[in-house]
């Protein structure tokens, strides 16, 4: 996992502040979230609750009704609660977990009977664990959007910056496995070079795999190819276009693609120049 700077955590907390992330299987697999651990701790006492959603600046929490942590909610004493977040390390055996100080902003029936929604903010700033994993998945989600059909061409130093392991993989067709060369890839597609006959290929389902590391991640991508074209110099290749299934894009392929576009572009391009050949 690559590391935010200081300069890149104010950052997040400038421009994303009070955009509200729901914490859904997907987001707390990819944030590597332990659900087990969230609880607010008041008066003495500590409370499991399950996380709805967090911001930057507060959070949303469901409770069951009859539990004593409505109680605290109704007294002064739960000016001074705090929200436990635990986070699993991979690169360490013991888990990122902290508490943020709370204040109660607002309760509200659930979707079940004896399920309440509890909104809290924070009194304090977030602190840095916070901000940067928050940060990214905003970050990754904005970028996709604005930068949704904007094609990376895959160079080593790309590669490097986004973490991806090779450009051999292999795309299914139709279910069947068949070797191909990445060429590039955007937020909602990806153009492959592979071996066949461009008039068997187009509009057909198919299934791309990608290998990345930091830490390693295996993605496939649903999609449909929307192009075929021969290679004028080998005809037995074919540039293949894939559209993906727009609502099945993984967030962790965002966010692995979302390294390109955290850069400025001209940075980007200072890592791409190749130095002239010397005498």
């Amino acid at each position: 996992m690559s590391f935010a700077t200081s300069q890149q955590i104010n950052k997040y907390l400038e421009a994303y502040k009070d955009v509200s992330v729901t914490f859904s299987k997907e987001i707390i697999e990819v944030l590597s979230f332990d659900v087990k651990q969230t609880s607010v701790k008041a008066s003495g006492g500590q409370w499991p609750c399950i996380l709805n959603s967090a911001s930057m600046s507060g959070a949303k929490i469901i409770c069951n009704k009859s539990s004593g942590i409505l109680k605290k909610i109704s007294t002064q004493s739960f000016s001074n609660a705090s929200l436990r977040f635990s986070f699993f390390d991979a690169d360490s055996k013991e888990p990122v977990s902290f508490f943020v100080t709370v204040r109660l902003v607002g309760v509200s029936d659930y979707q079940m009977e004896d399920l309440a929604l509890v909104t809290l903010a924070y009194t304090q700033r977030a602190p840095d664990a916070l901000i940067e994993r928050l940060g990214r998945i905003i970050e990754a989600n904005v970028n996709a959007k604005k930068h949704a059909t904007e094609k990376v061409v895959l160079t080593d130093s790309i590669m490097r910056r986004i973490a991806l392991s090779k450009k051999e993989t292999v795309v299914f067709v139709e279910g069947v496995p068949r070797r191909c060369i990445l060429q590039n890839i955007s937020f909602v597609g990806a153009t492959v070079y592979i071996m066949g006959v461009a008039s068997f290929l187009k509009n057909k389902a198919v299934t791309l795999k990608f290998e990345f590391l930091d830490p390693d991640t295996v993605i496939a991508l649903k999609g449909r190819t929307v192009g075929a074209t021969p290679l004028e110099d080998r005809k037995d290749l074919v540039s293949l276009t894939i559209e993906y299934e727009l609502q099945n894009i993984p967030m962790g392929y965002k966010l692995y693609l979302n390294r390109y576009f955290e850069l400025p572009k001209k940075l980007v391009a200072q890592e791409n120049e190749v130095p002239n050949a010397q005498g």
